[in-house]
C-alpha cells in the first residue's frame, strides 16, 4: 500500500472556468478588488490559509461569508 495517495488529475480549462463562477458569484454580493479576490480563490484551490486585514466596515467579513455560501460551506467567525 502507498503511503502517500496520488494527486488528482485536474484540467486547467475546468479550473480556470470554475475560478470566473466563483469570482462572479461573490461578485454578486459584494465589492472586492479582482486582485484580492484572485488571491482567496487561489488560496482556496491550494487548501490554503488567508487571513484579510483592513480596516473596519470595508467588507473582510462579507468577503468570507460570500465565498463560503458560493461553495456551500459553513461560515464561523473566528
Amino acid at each position: 500500500m502507498p503511503l502517500v495517495s496520488a494527486a488528482p488529475q485536474l484540467d486547467p480549462a475546468g479550473v480556470a472556468a470554475l475560478a470566473e463562477r466563483l469570482q462572479a458569484a461573490v461578485r454578486t454580493a459584494v465589492r472586492v478588488p479582482r486582485e484580492v479576490l484572485r488571491d482567496v480563490i487561489v488560496a482556496l484551490f491550494a487548501e490554503g490559509h488567508v487571513l484579510i486585514e483592513d480596516y473596519p466596515g470595508v467588507g473582510k467579513t462579507a468577503l468570507a461569508r460570500a465565498l463560503s455560501r458560493s461553495i456551500d460551506s459553513a461560515f464561523a467567525r473566528v
